[in-house]
């Protein structure tokens, strides 16, 4: 989730020892595993209209907004488990797991 940008410094974590939610960055156990390791730029340097889908007939659609995406998945054109891609991504993902 790190190297893929899923999470970042900022991310709030939490267990049952912690009085609070803390940033990572202040979690030194997930600080010093993790901000060594390579991560993506940050999704707000991305491209507006970015996002790729595959239809019920297995055609890739695209490109589109979030909003526009969003618009699809109100009015039941994708779901879930729609698989999804955008620049930066490794791999396509079910539009429930980004």
């Amino acid at each position: 989730l790190w190297q893929s940008g899923h999470i970042s410094r900022e991310t709030m974590l939490w267990r049952e020892s912690m009085p609070a939610w803390l940033r990572l960055e202040e979690v030194p156990e997930a600080s010093s595993a993790l901000l060594s390791l390579a991560q993506p730029p940050p999704a707000a340097a991305a491209p507006v209209g970015e996002w790729y889908y595959v239809d019920a007939d297995g055609r890739q659609r695209g490109a589109l907004t979030a909003e526009q995406l969003g618009v699809l998945l109100r009015g039941g054109d994708v779901d879930g488990l729609t698989q999804v891609w955008r620049s930066g991504m490794a791999a396509w993902a079910e539009l429930s797991c980004v």
